[in-house]
């Protein structure tokens, strides 16, 4: 008898890649346990998820993505699990072609949730290193000032999330999924300072591993991760990318450099300086809608087919905002940080 399709939707920037490189590793221990984590062609070019063929296989035109969907699922009969983060803000007709397609087994449908105040500063570092140069208050603004005049030209990423609150918004986005799903679980990523293997163990009870089982598929010690930008590294990448955009270079060609200079001179820095977080100005709206979405959350809970791993306490803003950063320090963090990337783009381009 076929298992079921755990199909994990993120959204981005709440653990997603971790947890994605944890599958990849632990996928010879988890098939010893009858679960499939398939790669392949299932997994795409970049190898570690199925964003890529479950986003093309729930469009109007899937084409080879449905046939490719399809025939992977019939050679894992057991339990399956299916990553794919952009599938948050998918609308209930693209929901529905997609679970349609998961050959009649039944689904679940996993959500991993972080705080607000942690998630949109790392969504802002991406769309920097993607070669952006969007304003973070601009960012934020537009994210959290909805409204009909804005919401076409809200785009979050590389343009997958037109609408922030479809993928971040937890009550709508449940009770979305319980429309064309068996039942959804909601596991919560922890504080910053509690250990990151605690996701990885909350992800595997999501899936209904007990004790046993998940003892068997420990984290792994490395795995990949998009390392996170400080306020001063933020801002110099930020100002790169406008300029080289005004000098005429494309946004491919700009992310290249983004990354080139995250990994060679960002990630070398012994101190990385100030972090970056939402500004004082904005974090009384954030506490606001945190709260509101908490409350609407918990009448979700009350149905029994949601389940909940971790705490509700997890995706809470803190009352107070964190100290406004040190205008002096961050003056001479950007000076030195600018001069390297300047030494380091006339060193390869020698």
């Amino acid at each position: 008898m076929s298992g079921r399709i755990h199909l994990h939707i993120g959204p981005r920037k709440t653990g997603t890649t971790y947890l994605q490189g944890c599958l990849v590793a632990r996928q010879d221990a988890l098939r010893q346990l009858g679960w499939t984590y398939p790669l392949g062609a299932m997994a795409g070019e970049r190898g570690l998820n199925h964003e890529w063929l479950l986003m093309g296989a729930s469009s109007a035109e899937p084409g080879d993505r449905e046939r490719l969907l399809r025939r992977g699922l019939a050679k894992a009969p057991g339990n399956v699990i299916l990553s794919g983060e952009a599938l948050a803000t998918l609308p209930e007709d693209r929901m529905a072609r997609l679970v349609a397609q998961l050959a009649g087994r039944e689904t679940h449908v996993v959500i991993t949730a972080r705080a607000l105040h942690r998630v949109l500063p790392s969504l802002w570092q991406q769309d920097v290193r993607n070669g952006r140069g969007m304003d973070f208050e601009e960012f934020l603004g537009r994210t959290l000032e909805p409204s009909a005049s804005t919401r076409a030209s809200r785009r979050v990423d590389e343009g997958s999330f037109e609408d922030f609150w479809q993928a971040y918004a937890l009550a709508p986005l449940i009770e979305r999924w319980l429309g064309v799903a068996g039942r959804v679980s909601i596991v919560t990523v922890p504080a910053v300072d509690s250990s990151p293997t605690i996701a990885w163990e909350r992800f595997l009870t999501a899936l209904g591993l007990d004790d046993a089982q998940r003892a068997s598929v420990p984290a792994p010690e490395s795995v990949p991760r998009h390392p996170s930008l400080s306020l001063s590294e933020a801002l110099v990448l930020r100002e790169i990318n406008r300029r080289l955009r005004k000098a005429g270079m494309e946004r491919e060609q700009r992310r290249a450099w983004s990354i080139q200079l995250v990994r060679e001179v960002f990630a070398t820095r012994t101190d990385r300086g100030q972090p970056l977080t939402v500004p004082a100005a904005l974090w009384e709206p954030l506490v606001e809608r945190t709260r509101a979405e908490s409350e609407q959350l918990q009448a979700v809970l009350a149905d029994e087919r949601v389940q909940l791993v971790g705490s509700i306490d997890d995706l809470q803003v803190p009352e107070l905002p964190p100290p406004a950063p040190d205008t002096a320090l961050l003056a001479e963090e950007i000076a030195v940080l600018g001069g390297r990337c300047i030494a380091h783009l006339q060193r390869v381009n020698r």
